[in-house]
Parts: structure tokens; sequence; C-alpha cells
């Protein structure tokens, strides 16, 4: 049993050393900056619109609760004044 075991770990290792030959496919500088740049691009956005999104919500939920909160304090003024006439 232990023999298959190491038989299995040397096997898995070779065939991971095999994989990582270079195969000659490389890019060059200007290809690879094009690459990255377009990659950080698609990142940066993914991630402006999600916190875009997060902060509609959050800007959403508490405009309500100040609108809210504001409308209480001035229906219970008005109440006061009322009760004062």
């Amino acid at each position: 049993m232990k023999k298959i075991k190491t038989a299995v770990v040397l096997l898995f290792a070779v065939a991971l050393l095999g994989s990582c030959k270079d195969t000659g496919v490389s890019l060059d500088p200007a290809q690879l900056k094009m690459k990255a740049d377009s990659i950080l691009q698609a990142q940066s956005a993914t991630i402006r619109d999600s916190a875009n999104a997060a902060c509609q919500q959050r800007m959403q939920t508490e405009v309500a609760a100040k609108a809210d909160s504001l409308a209480k304090v001035k229906l219970e003024a008005q109440k006061t004044e009322e009760t004062k006439k």
C-alpha cells in the first residue's frame, strides 16, 4: 500500500513538472501590457458597479428613513401647535 501511495505521488509530481514546461508561446511587452490593462479595466468596472449599487441601495434606505423622521417631527410640531391654541 505504501508503494502505491509513493508511486501515485511520484507520478503526480512528474506530471506537474511536465506541465510547467515553457512551450515557447509568450507575449511581447506591448501585448502583455494590453492584456493586463484589459483585465484591470474589467475588474475595475465590476468593482465600481458593485460599489455604486451598494451605495445607491444604502442611500435609498437612509434617505427614506430620514424623510420619515423629518415628517414625523413636523407632524408632532403641528400637533403641539394645535394643542397650544
